[in-house]
């Protein structure tokens, strides 16, 4: 490993993570583009994915094993298709699957470094591990910047914290850290999330999901309330620069204008929607769809969900 990259490992070592998750549909990857080209965040680029078995089963390593299968357990094969193909995540946007971003990202390298960080210090902890595969990551990926003034890495990981056991393990990785949760109105999250996934079709389980998430986020918000940032979805897609300047100011960094436009390694990119959307920046149609909803599944959804969605909103 040549100088400079030693450097950049050295300097990356110990960042504490601010880990966006509730459940899917909700904005997690627009607030992760958000942060994308801000000058003080590592932002990783996609889902995270270093779960098992589920990338929301925060990691559970066994300490008393070795760094390859460390690196293993925690490697991000979904990536994998970027490599060759271009980066993109459109959701069901037919314009942004039109839309291929550069991804240079070199596995093997990112295993060396993986290695070589924990040769340099040997992991005691399970954060030693992750702090060396986030440097790895970012070593190997070249279409992000290093700099001595990071203060954070970023990544959205969905449904955390519907699993107590896997949100008590990223605390206890990252009590420096932070969570960051955007609840989104049950009513266009329905209608967005049945047009998404099959597993959101029948409207009692979806909103089973959406309470469940929800409920947790409540939780650790009345539980832990200088440790999970909270917004509506509404509000950070309506009042985008209102709620990403409190949101600076909860984790520490400096309000920047990159806050206010979703982008990947700094260049805009269009909406992970569900619907088709041809124009970059924060995407306010999404906040009007429940229009679409059958009036018995919107009554439903009212009744048995809106409450939940009323309470978030006054934390």
């Amino acid at each position: 490993m040549n100088g400079e990259r030693q450097k950049v490992t050295i300097n990356f070592l110990g960042q504490p993570m601010i880990l966006i998750t509730q459940i899917q549909r909700s904005g997690g990857t627009l607030l992760s583009q958000l942060f994308d080209g801000h000058p003080q965040i590592y932002a990783h680029p996609h889902e995270l994915h270093i779960g098992r078995p589920k990338k929301w089963d925060w990691p559970s390593l066994d300490l008393n094993g070795d760094p390859s299968t460390w690196f293993g357990s925690l490697y991000e094969q979904p990536l994998e298709i970027f490599y060759n193909k271009g980066y993109m995540k459109p959701g069901s946007n037919p314009h942004a699957r039109k839309e291929m971003h550069p991804f240079s990202f070199n596995p093997a390298l990112q295993q060396a470094v993986f290695l070589e960080v924990l040769k340099i210090k040997p992991a005691r902890h399970q954060r030693d591990v992750l702090n060396a595969y986030f440097t790895s990551f970012f070593a190997a990926w070249a279409d992000t910047e290093n700099g001595p003034d990071k203060k954070y890495v970023t990544a959205f990981c969905p449904r955390v914290l519907m699993i107590p056991d896997s949100k008590e393990r990223y605390i206890q990785d990252y009590p420096d850290g932070y969570i960051i949760s955007s609840v989104r109105d049950p009513r266009t999250w329905y209608a967005s999330s049945s047009l998404h996934s099959i597993q959101y079709k029948d409207v009692r389980d979806a909103i089973a999901l959406w309470k469940r998430s929800t409920e947790g986020i409540i939780n650790l918000k009345k539980a832990r309330p200088d440790y999970i940032f909270l917004s509506t979805y509404e509000n950070f897609v309506n009042k985008t620069e209102e709620v990403m300047s409190h949101m600076a100011s909860f984790v520490g960094i400096n309000f920047d204008e990159s806050l206010l436009m979703p982008t990947y390694a700094s260049k805009p990119i269009l909406p992970n929607s569900s619907y088709a959307r041809n124009s970059y920046g924060v995407n306010t149609q999404s906040t009007k769809t429940d229009a679409e909803l059958d009036s018995d599944d919107k009554a439903y959804i009212e009744r048995e969900a809106m409450p939940l969605y009323e309470e978030a909103a006054g934390l």
